[in-house]
């Protein structure tokens, strides 16, 4: 099986679409891609599982088959392109899938951080993210998830500027109740005491 970068660059070439590849680069995300739409560059980093973890070396209750990592600096540097970037994953450790997580699941979404031991001249710390693959956007094509791009960006003005309760129905997450009750008068009182 192709790697899922060499997959990804097949897909953007046979259609057509403007990329830039740096995937050799530590400092940037995988690819840049000119949405056609908005004539604007979307960012994204490709990840893939192509085998089963041990779950048992990791702080995690997750089922194996919903068990990924991703790297913390890697989801940092996908902030600095927020909110035009996310992580394509392709889960090829048993029948093939493809997930989305934005850069909304990835700032929301219920995780466990970790400092992994690494050592070379010295001892040190890679930071790593234990997550569930079920809170990406579940793809069986790779069209599919650009299908997927495409609906984000199309309601990006409404994730990060309408939606007013908590966005997102996450795994491992239950969002409840809390506070008292708001009326008007509390957004006349807070809105005078702010000007």
């Amino acid at each position: 099986m192709k790697s899922f970068e060499t997959e990804i660059k097949s897909f953007l070439q046979a259609r057509e679409i403007n990329y830039t590849s740096r995937t050799d680069s530590f400092n940037k995300l995988d690819f840049e891609i000119e949405h056609s739409d908005a004539m604007k560059q979307f960012y994204f980093d490709a990840k893939e599982k192509r085998q089963k973890y041990r779950t048992d070396n990791w702080p995690t209750n997750l089922e194996e088959k919903y068990f990924f990592i991703f790297d913390d600096l890697a989801c940092r540097k996908a902030l600095a392109y927020a909110p035009d970037s996310a992580f394509l994953v392709r889960d090829s450790s048993r029948e093939v899938s493809y997930y989305l997580f934005t850069i909304v699941d990835i700032l929301l979404m219920p995780k466990t951080r970790v400092n992994r031991t690494i050592h070379k001249e010295n001892k040190k710390f890679k930071g790593k993210w234990l997550i569930d693959l079920r809170n990406g956007q579940k793809a069986t094509e790779l069209e599919e998830l650009f299908e997927m791009i495409d609906e984000y960006l199309a309601n990006k003005k409404e994730i990060f500027t309408g939606v007013i309760p908590c966005y997102g129905n996450y795994e491992g997450e239950s969002i409840e109740g809390g506070g008292i009750t708001r009326r008007p008068k509390h957004w006349k009182e807070d809105w005078e005491s702010t000007r």
